[in-house]
């Protein structure tokens, strides 16, 4: 079950179907208990949206992170894009330089159907997305390629780091090799 501020959408609706409620039987009776009660209920729908809005979990805080790596990866800059990745890790850091180099999203990336799943306190997380988009790797031509990722963050020094990234099969999940040319 996702916590109201992850998806603030269940609540509201029902407040608004309790409203739409109070409104039928108001037009029936005409009393003000049920008129006070429908607007009680709109207002707080709208309170749990702005709740919802005010309050940032560390899943959406992750979760923003991994649509900035992308937007920096895209936009080839190169030290705002190591910045995501953990300096504890130079093998990591040197194969993003590497994909850097070899690989061009002209079209940009889309990411879609992303997990988090936190754990160690809140202090590690694992997110899950698939990124489709047309990708020219070494200017060798471009092709359209689904894929599935699989990216580890640890909390360093209060901000989120990349310290894995596992690229899968977007079918199976199985892991790949990160420039496996298959799409």
């Amino acid at each position: 079950m996702s916590w109201f501020t992850e998806n603030p959408w269940p609540p509201i609706i029902l407040l608004i179907i309790a409203a739409a409620g109070m409104l039928a039987v108001w037009s029936s009776q005409k009393r003000a208990i049920w008129l006070a009660g429908a607007a009680t209920a709109i207002a707080a729908a709208g309170a749990v949206f702005l709740v919802a809005r005010a309050i940032v979990t560390e899943a959406e805080r992750v979760e923003k992170k991994v649509h900035e790596v992308a937007e920096a990866f895209e936009r080839k800059d190169k030290d705002g894009t190591l910045a995501f990745f953990s300096v504890q890790r130079p093998e990591l850091r040197a194969l993003v330089d590497q994909a850097l180099e070899w690989v061009d999203l002209p079209n940009g990336v889309d990411i879609k159907d992303m997990s988090v799943r936190l754990s160690n306190e809140n202090t590690r997380a694992i997110t899950r997305f698939r990124a489709n988009g047309t990708v020219s790797y070494k200017k060798l031509g471009s092709h359209h390629a689904p894929s599935r990722w699989e990216v580890t963050w640890q909390k360093e020094a209060g901000d989120w780091k990349i310290i894995a990234v596992d690229r899968l099969d977007p079918i199976k999940d199985e892991k790949r090799q990160i420039f496996d040319p298959r799409p």
